[in-house]
């Protein structure tokens, strides 16, 4: 009898350890998820004092990102932020950008390619070229085209087009009109020799039956 006793006084002894350890871990517990909340509360405070141009300042100092890989970061850091970056603060942080600039470029040599008649005959031709363009860059990732043939036909906008890259070495620039011509600009401009290139899925006029395209070789004029 004596034996039972103290096995009920052993057994009573650890269930009251066991909820003294529970409770203990459930403290222990408690306090990490309290400091884990102050924690990011004081991150999301340091975020919120620093602005999207002094983040981008920071990153680019680590000089491992680049201008897509910044705006990334800022897109992420500040989702709710609608202007990331002014003009004036990415003429700053990307001079290689040459925001706000513009350039002339002059046609060298023209390719063209379509079919022959009404048959599926491609014809190809290499003739000088005469076409004038002017380049904007614009702020908002967009490049403004402008040719001598819309100034001839009193156009005094010109086209906005998307800017694919601009960096140190090369800016590329596209647009799609309307699901049927495709119109890419690729500039060097370490040597100011670049390519515009159209190409139309189905031909134009659009009854015919084969894509066509035009490749025009320019020299540009960068600042």
């Amino acid at each position: 009898m004596q034996q039972l006793a103290d096995l009920r006084e052993e057994n009573d002894f650890l269930t009251e350890e066991n909820t003294r350890l529970r409770q203990e871990i459930e403290e222990s517990n408690s306090k990490k998820s309290e400091e884990n909340n102050s924690l990011a509360k004081a991150e999301k405070s340091v975020q919120m004092d620093i602005t999207p141009f002094e983040k981008a300042k920071e990153l680019k100092e680590r000089h491992i990102y680049e201008y897509p890989e910044i705006m990334e970061e800022l897109n992420k850091t500040f989702p709710d932020k609608e202007m990331l970056l002014t003009e004036a603060e990415k003429k700053q942080l990307f001079p290689e950008q040459m925001i706000g600039m513009s350039f002339p470029c002059d046609g060298q040599q023209v390719a063209t390619f379509f079919n022959k008649g009404d048959s599926l005959e491609i014809e190809g031709s290499l003739d000088t070229a005469t076409d004038k363009i002017s380049v904007k860059i614009n702020g908002d990732d967009t490049i403004t085209f402008m040719t001598s043939a819309l100034v001839e036909g009193g156009e005094t906008e010109g086209e906005t087009w998307k800017l694919i890259a601009n960096n140190d070495l090369t800016l590329i620039a596209q647009d799609n009109w309307e699901n049927k011509v495709l119109d890419t600009l690729a500039i060097s401009k370490e040597t100011g020799l670049g390519i515009w290139q159209k190409t139309e899925a189905s031909g134009f006029p659009m009854t015919f039956r084969v894509p066509n395209g035009l490749m025009i070789y320019l020299q540009c004029y960068l600042p």
